[in-house]
């Protein structure tokens, strides 16, 4: 259950993408989480929760996925979602696709 929202941030003047998503669990326990963008890698997150600020832009399609990894390096299947950025003024938003 992947979600996000987009933000601007005005102190850097960049756009700002707030991912979070649900835990996932086995029996090992899950070490990192692996976050992608249009199927490139953008970093790693132990916890349930990933902030992008790399180059985006409004009026863009984005790809986001993550994947579970855990102590033993068994990686769980990607969960994603694709947005549509957009803002107006000082509204912004990301519509799933």
């Amino acid at each position: 259950n992947l979600r996000a929202s987009l933000n601007f941030d005005w102190t850097k003047l960049k756009y700002v993408m707030a991912l979070n998503w649900s835990a996932s669990g086995d029996n090992v326990g899950v070490k990192n989480y692996q976050v992608t963008r249009n199927a490139k890698a953008l970093g790693t997150s132990t916890t349930t929760s990933y902030t992008d600020s790399t180059n985006l832009t409004a009026g863009s399609y984005y790809t986001y996925g993550v994947t579970a990894t855990d102590a033993a390096g068994n990686k769980s299947g990607a969960t994603s979602i694709t947005l549509l950025t957009s803002c107006f003024l000082i509204s912004c938003s990301a519509t799933v696709q």
